[in-house]
């Protein structure tokens, strides 16, 4: 270009875009923000002091509709805030121009804030050696799967150990390494461990074994996480890419996943 001449770029509202929470989701009287980019066809930002930003609220329910208050920010950005006032689904439609810009209506979701909910630390239970899953019984007694210390430990609802079972060994009764615990409906105890899964007493006297190294039905690799639920067994087989589902007493049900 020569000297003197300038080069006019234009905005573009197509593609244009919005970043902010306020574009995905909003409080009931909370003010809600977002932020406008406004760019040029080939996606530069792109400033214009005069620029028309606007953007309204539609609620699905009552049709009532809310303005947006729009501030310049920085010289390709705006910020816009608004303050619904009813709960539900909103259309949450942005133009430059006086056309939408990209994905331009939002679907917002406007709904009450959960509470304002605080951790309280109660009791601690020391000692255990790699913790992995552990699970709860109807009486409030806490069953613990110990990995590196190949074994299950039940503790009282105080915190207290009551036993500990299935220690290191050859037999089949035996854990290693043990992942997944969960419990069954009548409180005996199902276990993951070395391709397999074993059912005990809530007592530690072992009751079952099932499964071996592979991909079929009732094999496993790698078995970690496990749970119940309307008398199934989900027990997740992490190195076959899938869930295999069994009734209590061990046989196969179903699987999903590759």
């Amino acid at each position: 270009k020569g000297f003197g001449e300038t080069k006019v770029v234009s905005i573009s509202p197509e593609k244009c875009y919005a970043t902010g929470e306020g574009v995905e989701r909003a409080i009931p009287g909370k003010v809600a923000t977002f932020t406008v980019h406004t760019v040029d066809k080939d996606g530069k930002t792109c400033e214009d002091l005069n620029a028309p930003v606007t953007a309204e609220l539609l609620s699905h329910g009552d049709g009532a509709i809310v303005k947006c208050q729009v501030a310049r920010r920085e010289g390709h950005t705006y910020e816009l805030t608004y303050q619904p006032q009813s709960r539900g689904q909103h259309d949450l439609n942005v133009k430059v121009y006086g056309r939408p810009i990209k994905n331009s209506p939002f679907t917002v979701a406007v709904r009450k804030a959960a509470p304002d909910c605080q951790g309280i630390h109660v009791k601690s239970i020391t000692g255990l050696k790699s913790p992995w899953q552990l699970a709860v019984t109807k009486e409030g007694l806490i069953v613990v799967a110990e990995y590196t210390a190949h074994c299950i430990t039940v503790f009282d609802r105080e915190g207290h150990k009551l036993r500990s079972f299935g220690h290191q060994g050859s037999d089949q009764s035996k854990l290693s390494l043990p992942r997944g615990v969960a419990l069954c409906s009548d409180n005996s105890v199902l276990v993951t461990a070395d391709h397999c899964v074993k059912k005990y007493s809530l007592d530690g006297k072992f009751m079952a074994s099932v499964g071996t190294e592979g991909s079929g039905q009732l094999e496993f690799k790698y078995p970690r996480g496990i749970a119940t639920y309307n008398k199934n067994v989900y027990v997740c087989d992490s190195a076959n890419n899938r869930i295999q589902i069994l009734n209590e007493d061990l046989t196969y049900h179903s699987s999903f996943g590759s």
